[in-house]
């Protein structure tokens, strides 16, 4: 045989061979979202001579989850020949046997757990994939694989110090699984499904909040956007050419979750009610703009799950039994008919990410919660007067601020996924009974005590979506806003001399704003990478600790930082911290992180340069976030957040009757 010929018959085998073929049809699957093509090339795997078993395995697996992406009844049978020809073949043949569990089995439980799991993702059609956002490390899009454990970033993003780089937010599916929205900062973007970093991207509005779900034909997007003034809608964004259809006013908080049935021709959305706001009511639309039917039930608080697959059912979650039960009801061109259908008693609240053709629902449940604990204190000896204790009932408050007496702790709900709404309690050092201070507001960030004790004063955001600096009476809860358009993380005396100091973070500016006039007065910037700052009581330095450890002061009117202390070891950089003056404004009260029971470390540094560790026992303290730790005025109690809060992600099986 000729040299040359030769060369092409050993390059033409080495192409065929059941690795490159393997390699090729994965491509297929994973990159071009060709699954038929993927199917026909993994069968090719199969038929190919000397095909090793691990190879053949994964060929036979893949055409399953080729197969169940599709939504055919084939994917068992490829999955059962897994289990029966490659039982040697023990991971894959795992999963194999995880995928063809009763429904029973396949719903109800926890299918991805750890810090990663949050609620800003949908799952793909198939049920495999998940978006989500890498809130631990840089705010990328990312995608996590069910039946791997892969996760995989979709953006570039190096860091949270990447302050140009942008940060991602929601994010969904299209329905063939060939495309994802996403939001990236006020913008949305599309990028096919790839699976590998995204290079390119098509800008569609820059005044998307959320993008819910895409249209069976992908020509739309159900999206709450908003409008200048601040206005909120929710309507249809357009893939085509950007055009918005309109469908209702909202809130702020918008729509918990919007889907299209089946057939494309109607979205399904639920919306705060008009007598209640953290009542949510369900809402018909239809796509061609001939109207929305409200679906009110003045009784409960009703929320959107939705569509069976063959669209014959709306799925909702309702409260009206006084618990939170899953219900269908039958769908017919656009309308609900018949009697509710009680599918899942006891469902429970969850952040709905989306069903799998075959019925299950994916959504993220907390598993655990939070609590505020009340430390006494002696700083003379550097040590705790007594046991921490828990204030109790609340599972999901923080932020506390005692009032200037010390004999009053204000503390923030807003709820298991904090998009709940926010209600404000106050803590009695004297009674050791906590009230529920009923207020105005939608959102509340991070309340600060007048200095009277008579009011509080916060960020915040109104149920009609004005954001500003309101007065809440703690008696009554009247609210008035005091500056308009102003957020962010105030951390200022309340009126202290009538400032309010607006702190961001990363390396974002400091404002200066007068409660009287509102004007604003840029002071000057903190680093970027430092722990959540403190403001000293008479508002004119701001403390902060750095990754490092460098414990440092700079003045709130501008000017180069000082160090105050550096503590070694620290760990900052992973577990975060925080920092609170004492009240005679010359030391710093300074807790390093630490997300294990026993992991943090309490420090009193003394603007002097002196420092200490205190003998506190923190093993009930293992989740300081910023904003998470406050010292009483005249510094005799510690308040700080603890507790295993966690998120899962669950796939829950549904059956549902014959229509």
């Amino acid at each position: 045989m000729k040299p040359i010929l030769l060369a092409l018959c050993i390059v033409t085998a080495l192409a065929q061979s059941p690795e490159a073929l393997l390699g090729s049809a994965l491509h297929q699957e994973r990159v071009t979202g060709n699954l038929q093509a993927a199917i026909d090339g993994f069968k090719k795997v199969l038929a190919a001579k000397g095909v090793s078993r691990a190879t053949a395995t994964q060929a036979q697996y893949h055409i399953g989850l080729c197969y169940e992406r599709l939504g055919n009844q084939e994917a068992r049978k490829a999955f059962e020949l897994v289990v029966r020809n490659y039982a040697d073949q023990q991971t894959i043949a795992g999963q194999a046997r995880a995928r063809l569990a009763p429904a029973a089995a396949v719903g109800d439980r926890a299918v991805w757990t750890g810090p990663d799991v949050d609620i800003f993702g949908r799952i793909s059609p198939d049920g495999r994939y998940l978006t989500y956002v890498d809130l631990e490390k840089a705010g990328n899009l990312m995608l996590h694989d069910l039946s791997t454990g892969e996760d995989l970033p979709l953006t570039v993003k190096k860091n949270w110090e990447d302050l140009e780089g942008g940060t991602a937010g929601y994010s969904t599916i299209s329905r063939d699984g060939k495309q994802i929205a996403y939001k990236w900062d006020g913008e949305l973007r599309i990028t096919p499904f790839t699976r590998s970093p995204i290079t390119t991207f098509r800008l569609l509005s820059s005044n998307v909040m959320r993008p819910f779900d895409w249209s069976p034909d992908g020509k739309w997007i159900a999206v709450q956007v908003r409008q200048p003034g601040p206005s909120y809608e929710v309507g249809l964004l357009s893939t085509q050419d950007g055009s918005f259809k309109k469908f209702r006013d909202t809130s702020h908080a918008g729509p918990r979750n919007m889907v299209f049935s089946t057939d494309g021709r109607y979205v399904a959305f639920d919306m705060r009610g008009a007598t209640h706001p953290n009542r949510l009511d369900i809402h018909i639309a239809a796509v061609d703009g001939s109207g929305v039917e409200s679906l009110a039930e003045p009784s409960s608080d009703e929320r959107v799950v939705g569509f069976s697959a063959d669209g014959s059912y709306l799925l909702y979650t309702s409260d009206l039994n006084r618990t939170v039960d899953l219900w269908a009801r039958r769908f017919v061109n656009g309308k609900l008919e018949g009697l509710p259908i009680n599918a899942k008693p006891d469902f429970g609240r969850a952040w709905i990410q989306g069903m799998w053709n075959s019925g299950v629902i994916f959504a993220t449940k907390s598993v655990n919660g939070s609590d505020i604990y009340v430390m006494p204190l002696d700083l003379k000896a550097g040590a705790a007067a007594g046991p921490a204790k828990a204030l109790g009932a609340f599972p999901y408050r923080g932020r506390p601020a005692w009032s200037p007496d010390g004999q009053q702790l204000a503390m923030v709900d807003c709820g298991q996924f904090g998009a709940e709404g926010c209600s404000i309690q106050i803590w009695s050092k004297a009674t050791g009974r906590t009230r529920v201070l009923e207020h105005e507001l939608g959102e509340v960030q991070f309340p600060r005590w007048s200095l009277d004790g008579k009011q509080l004063v916060t960020a915040g955001q109104e149920h009609s979506g004005k954001q500003g600096l309101f007065r809440i009476d703690v008696t009554s809860g009247a609210t008035t806003m005091i500056v308009a358009n102003a957020s962010g993380m105030g951390l200022g005396r309340a009126e202290d001399p009538g400032k309010f100091l607006q702190i961001g973070r990363f390396g974002r500016p400091v404002v200066e704003i007068d409660l009287g006039s509102g004007a604003r007065r840029e002071l000057g910037r903190i680093p970027a990478r430092q722990t959540q700052p403190g403001v000293s009581p008479d508002g004119r330095s701001i403390a902060y600790v750095t990754d490092d450890g460098v414990v440092a002061v700079v003045p709130t009117a501008g000017g180069s930082p000082r160090e105050i202390y550096r503590i070694a070891n620290s760990n900052f950089a992973e577990f975060g911290g925080s920092v609170e003056w004492t009240l005679d404004g010359t030391a710093l009260f300074v807790t390093t992180g630490g997300r294990k029971p026993g992991g943090a470390e309490f420090w009193l540094a003394r603007l002097t340069g002196e420092a200490r560790k205190l003998n506190l026992d923190t093993r009930a303290l293992n989740y300081p976030y910023f904003a998470s730790i406050a010292i009483s005025p005249d510094g005799k109690d510690l308040a700080f957040v603890s507790g295993n809060k966690s998120d899962e992600l669950w796939a829950i099986s549904v059956s549902l009757p014959k229509p």
